[in-house]
């Protein structure tokens, strides 16, 4: 601690820092609790449409063995179609949308953390561009993981709870503002993406079992 730290400390008092800690710990457990539902929504999303995807694969490709029948070709331009039609959707989103959306997320975070501004790396727009672009990569059988994307999300979150405020959609809670400093932004940051981590981790366990 510095020494205008601690004279900030003695002047707001005890209750000040009981105060703070007891928030900081209630905003850690929330940046938690919502990257997980983040990552049950995407890996549900993925698993819900993945199986009407196949379905529909094999009931075209099942009527078309049939001796009677004559039209392999359908199930193979519906396998292109439902593989090209989701990674287009997911590119838009990234090229147009919110580029800054695009890789895995982890460099991004990494500059942010060491004190580099990257526009845009913690706004809400890019934690939807980044889960919907990650979803529909996914299902359009991209070889893409959720390692990057999780951790990233975590950051977005975190960032964006602790200062009780979102520039995307213009809302500020007038709240948590002791938290509004680079300092304070960037170890809930690190908390995200911790978060992002244990989600992931999680996850692949579960795939496994």
């Amino acid at each position: 601690f510095n020494s205008l730290l601690l004279d900030e400390i003695r002047r707001r008092g005890y209750r000040y820092v009981i105060k703070k800690d007891v928030q900081r710990w209630v905003i850690m457990l929330s940046i938690g609790v919502i990257t997980a539902l983040i990552a049950c929504c995407i890996n549900i999303t993925i698993e819900v449409v993945a199986d009407v995807k196949y379905y529909l694969l094999k009931q075209w490709t099942d009527h078309c063995v049939m001796e009677e029948y004559d039209c392999l070709y359908i199930p193979y331009l519906l396998w292109v179609a439902l593989n090209v039609i989701p990674v287009i959707i997911g590119s838009f989103l990234i090229a147009y949308i919110e580029p800054v959306a695009g890789g895995s997320g982890i460099p991004q975070v990494k500059c942010y953390l060491n004190g580099v501004k990257i526009p845009r790396i913690v706004r809400i727009k890019t934690l939807i561009c980044k889960s919907v672009g990650v979803t529909l990569s996914v299902l359009g059988g991209l070889a893409v993981g959720k390692e990057g994307p999780m951790i990233h999300s975590g950051a977005v979150v975190a960032a964006g709870i602790s200062q009780g405020k979102s520039t995307s959609i213009n809302l500020d809670s007038k709240t948590l503002e002791f938290f509004r400093q680079d300092r304070e932004k960037r170890d809930f940051v690190s908390g995200g993406a911790a978060a992002g981590v244990a989600t992931v981790m999680i996850i692949l366990t579960s795939d496994e079992i």
